[in-house]
């Protein structure tokens, strides 16, 4: 037998427009072992049929060997897909009637079987490194999550989505109306900033003033115009004449 069992038997690539081909690198025996899927950018899945549009394609090599599939590029554009997997109709077409055992049928036997292994491995979940892998190949049937470790299909997360949603809003609100606050306190400690530097400016210029004044006291009393400071009885800012600083 040429053909290993295990042999993942499917191959993929991204569409750019230019690209023309797919290189297989695993066996198969004609067309009817080739399963060309299109994955559009939504991820809308469609078959390939063999030599039509689109698509086009075809094959060489195969006859249990490896091959390539080839098809038209224009119909592959960016942010599209291209799967080519292995199938199979698991039909035995090779028979053992009597006479001499040929070792060359019961080869092609035996790949054919390993063929048709291969195309139930590709519909399968297949372990890979201790994970299972489906190779984007859709999951479909999940009954709905009854334990915390059940996968969950689309259906009961479209359910919980609303629910989701409103509170992601709530959050978005909540983290929104913190903000606010926080930029309204930044406001208060500014504007309180402001008003205690300007409580500083009023009282340096008051202790400025105040200087002032002690040294008019000093220089009025040392050259004997004034013996009482404390008998200027005019209110601040009023005009003092001569009499109001002698004694």
């Amino acid at each position: 037998m040429t053909i290993g069992v295990l042999t993942a038997g499917r191959a993929q690539i991204a569409g750019d427009g230019v690209t023309d081909r797919v290189d297989l690198d695993f066996q198969f025996i004609d067309q009817n072992n080739l399963e060309v899927i299109h994955v559009d950018g939504n991820g809308n899945r469609t078959e390939w049929i063999y030599g039509l549009s689109p698509g086009a394609w075809s094959y060489t090599g195969g006859d249990f060997e490896t091959g390539t599939v080839h098809f038209t590029a224009a119909d592959l554009q960016g942010g599209e897909q291209l799967i080519v997997s292995l199938t199979s109709s698991y039909n035995q077409p090779y028979a053992f009637d009597g006479g001499e055992i040929d070792p060359a049928v019961i080869e092609k036997a035996l790949d054919r079987s390993a063929i048709d292994m291969q195309s139930v491995a590709n519909r399968a979940l297949f372990e890979k490194d201790g994970v299972y892998d489906v190779s984007g190949t859709p999951v479909t049937g999940l009954p709905d999550p009854g334990d915390p470790e059940d996968a969950v299909n689309k259906r009961t997360l479209d359910a919980v989505t609303p629910t989701l949603d409103g509170l992601a809003a709530s959050a978005a609100a909540s983290a929104a109306e913190a903000a606010s606050y926080a930029a309204q306190a930044d406001t208060a400690l500014s504007d309180t900033a402001d008003e205690a530097a300007a409580a500083k400016t009023e009282a340096d210029r008051a202790a400025i003033l105040a200087a002032g004044m002690d040294a008019y006291r000093d220089a009025f009393q040392t050259y004997g115009y004034l013996a009482d400071w404390g008998t200027i009885t005019e209110a601040p800012g009023d005009i003092l004449d001569y009499g109001d600083i002698t004694t």
